[in-house]
């Protein structure tokens, strides 16, 4: 018997697809549970960051549009005033 035919015999092939995709647990699955766990966490401090973000942009948004109405009201009372003057 050839060496290599022993070395099949010893280390036979997995019986299904699934045992060859996934191997035994092992500290690769603990490793992969670490980053993913990692992973989760950053991509939930993402979300409520990006919430924030929306929040501030909503604010400046909404002081924009205050900024817009009193810069309209001053230009409204410098023409009255321009007029009164006028009359004055």
């Amino acid at each position: 018997m050839s060496s290599q035919r022993k070395v099949l015999l010893n280390n036979p092939l997995p019986q299904t697809m699934d045992a060859a995709i996934h191997p035994p647990k092992s500290s690769l699955d603990t490793i992969t549970a670490k980053i993913y766990n990692e992973f989760t966490i950053v991509q939930r401090e993402c979300y409520q960051k990006d919430g924030m973000l929306r929040a501030y942009e909503k604010q400046n948004f909404d002081l924009n549009a205050q900024l817009c109405d009193m810069s309209r009201y001053i230009k409204t009372l410098e023409q009255k005033n321009w007029n009164l003057n006028e009359k004055g």
